[in-house]
């Protein structure tokens, strides 16, 4: 276990783990780690078709079981690379295994990166930064040591290991750090698109419809916060054709564009500021609750708002700090409807008699429009039920399966469900995607919005009022405020998310003209600040001069009052110990291991041969296992190297020839 090979081994099945979005499976990996070297060796190691068979069985086996527990599929064969590595933990393995052992944990560690962007991918890079090295510094040694002669060795080094100075990790943290910085990047933009069913998700919002379908959109992450009071729920883009089974949003609706407010004339609008992690998940919308008077940003061009009260852009990029501002009327002026735009909200395909019986059914007796919607609404929200991942409609008639056998389901097909009963009453109506605040962060007092957050609601247009938001789907709501120590973990998520995970081309290229502005500049403030820039220099000058000769001062004192360390009694007697044999006509090869030196003199029946393996078997283990030999090894050593001294060449001349 404390093999630095094995520990990585343990933090890939952690990061594999992790792909299934609970704690279940991390702490069924670290079980299946701790048992497989805890467990009895078996006589016979498993066969290469066996680790086959077991790779295409964990992989198939972790396929269904994501389909079946509403998880991603798309980390399948990192499940089925687990046995193996298992399997593997069970027996000895070649230096070409380890290898192929180590790939494969590094492996998990990539898959974990493409999921993990909160700061539990500190808790992944902070163990790999250290354990990657030492593990390739200890395949490195055990491969000199001969098979053979290991066992005698290393389980007296156990413990020990081999040990990196402070200087590598600081060297690949930094190329970390470069690469991080400077590695080419990009960011996504996801088209709109919605369905009534459970068809594959077009774009991110979408699957976040229904979390079923998409790990990320299950995610608590924070996607971004808005500062402002009474925040509503915050729209994207508007569906507005249906055919029976789909939605979909007009390709080119009307644009206009937004007025900019001077700074004395945005008293009388409510203001929203909102920080956004990542831009490219928004795709070309702003998400706006209300109706936006004046919108001002810096990571978007040319904001527009449609004719369906969303925000489009020309175009979107990402930046360290995503931040828009924009001010709503909160008593805006209605609008009427021109007579294209009442057919275009309430045009239908042909609804059945029994769709139209149930509705009649519900609104007996209420003859008021915003009555009868407000009727509608309470219908579906107290006899139906919210249900993540709910089986599929019927495709050829999901209306009726709605609302006659499933009775469940997500809020799109609550919202969907809702504007097609307005449109049959005549009242034009529409589906709103966007998101739905999760409640308020304590701390900063700003409204979290989560992925999962994602949601889907009504609106629907009176005369006297303009277009009323609508709800449908049961128990929709927004977290009270409360006390939450997640806040502290979703404020540095955020924090993580803004500066580390965004930083794409956009903000990389300002990152690099701010360096080389830097550079430019440091030549003048050094001029006028010469003084303290030679402090500094003095300064760090004194602390290299003091680190490097202080090691050395230490060991001189050491040497004068402590015998010599170990590894150079060893190099001592090995040393010796060639040039006796060398006397006896027995010299090493420069490209031979000790070991391979060893089982030549074996094949030349040496003399003194158990002495030569004493005293090798002692080097290696001091040399390069960092083994603390014991004090009666010292004299051990020097019997047999006397020994072998007092050879004579008389002795071994049949072995020479």
């Amino acid at each position: 276990m404390k093999s630095s090979r094995n520990q990585l081994i343990l933090l890939g099945f952690l990061c594999q783990g992790l792909s299934f979005d609970n704690y279940v499976l991390p702490l069924a990996y670290l079980a299946l780690w701790f048992l497989c070297l805890k467990w009895p060796r078996p006589r016979q190691p498993l066969r290469p078709n066996t680790e086959a068979l077991l790779l295409v069985g964990g992989c198939a086996v972790s396929f269904a079981a994501a389909r079946i527990m509403g998880q991603s599929v798309h980390f399948f064969l990192g499940h089925g690379l687990v046995l193996i590595q298992a399997a593997r933990l069970m027996r000895p393995l070649t230096h070409r295994e380890k290898r192929i052992s180590f790939l494969i944990a590094t492996f998990h560690l990539a898959v974990a990166c493409t999921f993990l962007f909160d700061t539990r991918f500190f808790l992944v890079l902070l163990p790999g930064l250290v354990l990657i090295p030492r593990a390739l510094l200890e395949m490195e040694t055990e491969r000199f040591l001969d098979p053979e002669v290991q066992p005698k060795i290393l389980p007296a080094a156990a413990g020990v290991g081999p040990k990196l100075s402070l200087g590598v990790y600081v060297a690949v943290g930094v190329a970390m750090v470069a690469v991080f910085l400077f590695f080419p990047r990009a960011f996504l933009r996801p088209p709109s698109g919605s369905r009534l069913g459970d068809g594959e998700p077009i774009s991110l919002l979408d699957a976040s419809l229904d979390p079923s379908r998409s790990a990320l959109a299950r995610s608590s992450r924070v996607l971004f916060q808005v500062e402002g009071q009474d925040v509503g729920y915050l729209r994207c883009f508007s569906l507005i054709d249906f055919d029976g089974k789909q939605w979909t949003t007009p390709p080119h609706p009307p644009l206009r564009a937004l007025p900019f407010l001077s700074p004395e004339n945005r008293g009388s609008y409510l203001h929203r500021r909102v920080r956004v992690t990542h831009a490219g998940y928004l795709g070309r919308t702003l998400p706006v609750d209300g109706a936006v008077v004046s919108l001002i940003g810096r990571f978007f061009g040319r904001p527009l708002a449609n004719a369906h009260g969303g925000i489009e852009t020309d175009s979107m990029w990402n930046t360290p700090n995503n931040i828009y501002e924009y001010w709503i009327d909160p008593r805006p002026k209605v609008e009427p409807l021109v007579r294209a735009q009442k057919k275009l909200y309430t045009q239908l395909p042909e609804i059945s008699e029994r769709v139209k019986g149930w509705l009649e059914e519900q609104l007996a007796g209420v003859d008021d429009p915003l009555a009868q919607a407000r009727q509608l609404e309470r219908v579906l929200r107290s006899n139906f039920r919210y249900e993540l991942g709910a089986p599929r409609l019927n495709e050829r008639e999901p209306l009726e399966d709605f609302l006659f056998n499933q009775k469940r389901g997500h809020c799109e097909r609550f919202a969907s469900t809702l504007a097609v009963m307005l449109r049959l009453k005549g009242i034009p109506s529409r589906v709103v995607l966007g998101y739905a605040p999760s409640g308020r962060n304590w701390l900063s007092g700003a409204y979290n919005v989560r992925f999962k957050d994602a949601h889907a609601w009504t609106e629907a247009y009176f005369e006297d009022r303009g277009w009323v938001q609508l709800d449908a789907t049961p128990r929709a709501s927004f977290a009270p405020e409360s006390f939450d120590w997640r806040d502290w973990l979703a404020d540095a998520d955020f924090a993580f998310s803004s500066y580390v995970v965004s930083l794409d081309a956009v903000a990389q290229s300002r990152w690099l003209s701010s360096a080389v502005q830097a550079v430019v500049v440091a030549p003048g403030w050094l001029s006028r600040h010469w003084g303290t820039a030679c402090g500094v220099a003095l300064g760090f000058l004194l602390v290299e001069l003091g680190r490097r000769a202080l090691p050395g001062l230490v060991a001189r004192l050491r040497a004068r009052s402590v015998q010599p360390p170990a590894v150079v009694f060893a190099e001592h007697c090995y040393g010796q110990m060639l040039g006796a044999l060398a006397k006896l006509g027995f010299e090493r090869e420069p490209t031979q291991t000790p070991f391979e030196f060893v089982k030549q003199l074996e094949a030349r029946s040496l003399q003194g041969l158990e002495d030569v393996r004493l005293i090798t078997d002692h080097f290696c283990a001091v040399r390069y296992g960092h083994f603390e030999a014991p004090p009666d090894d010292v004299s051990r050593m020097r019997q047999a190297l006397a020994r072998l001294k007092a050879l004579k060449p008389s002795l071994n001349r049949g072995a020479v020839a």
